[in-house]
């Protein structure tokens, strides 16, 4: 886990935190176990904070996770050229997904283990972390690209529908977005 991961779980624990209390909390978690025992200073923490100053709210020492827009569904929709496609659903009310999988090929699809399907809940907070609010509304290369992986998303959220898109072109949060929907899932995408 990384220190932005423990800084978010103590805030979503705890609530708004003062900086300091924010330190003692990350260091009493052990952030870093080092023979010497290192201890983050505040200052750390603060520069830590700068760096997901989209992420993160500091108003007067008081530290707290920037309100992300209510998500409502999630539609995704991958395919690959000579490969899969998939359709994916998310309905983040209902804590329900759909996943609609085809191949041109004929090819049998394979059953997924029921084991390794994740949360609705814990994906809801990993694509609120990704923000795909903020990406670009269409990714494409500079030439002209006749295979590769074509890509688009619709997000719904309270006050807005945004829809992204791309053609062998990525944002750069993509393989943490493959990797949120792979714990979805169970499913390796693309």
């Amino acid at each position: 886990m990384n220190i932005f991961d423990f800084i978010i779980n103590i805030i979503e624990e705890k609530g708004p935190v003062t900086l300091s209390s924010l330190c003692d909390e990350v260091n009493s978690l052990n952030y870093k176990k080092v023979e010497n025992e290192f201890k983050l200073q505040v200052s750390q923490i603060r520069s830590v904070l700068t760096q997901k100053n989209d992420l993160f709210l500091v108003v007067d020492d008081l530290v707290s996770i920037k309100p992300s827009p209510k998500l409502i569904a999630l539609t995704v929709v991958l395919e690959a050229f000579q490969g899969p496609c998939y359709k994916i659903t998310v309905n983040f009310i209902k804590e329900t997904f759909y996943v609609f999988e085809w191949n041109d090929e004929g090819k049998p699809i394979p059953t997924r283990n029921p084991k390794t399907i994740g949360s609705v809940s814990q994906f809801k907070k990993e694509i609120s972390r990704i923000t795909i609010q903020d990406w670009e509304e269409d990714y494409q290369l500079e030439y002209l690209v006749l295979d590769g992986i074509f890509w688009s998303i619709k997000l719904c959220t309270e006050e807005k529908i945004y829809e992204r898109e791309g053609l062998q072109s990525f944002p750069k949060e993509w393989p943490q977005f493959c990797l949120a929907l792979k714990k979805l899932t169970g499913i390796k995408i693309l």
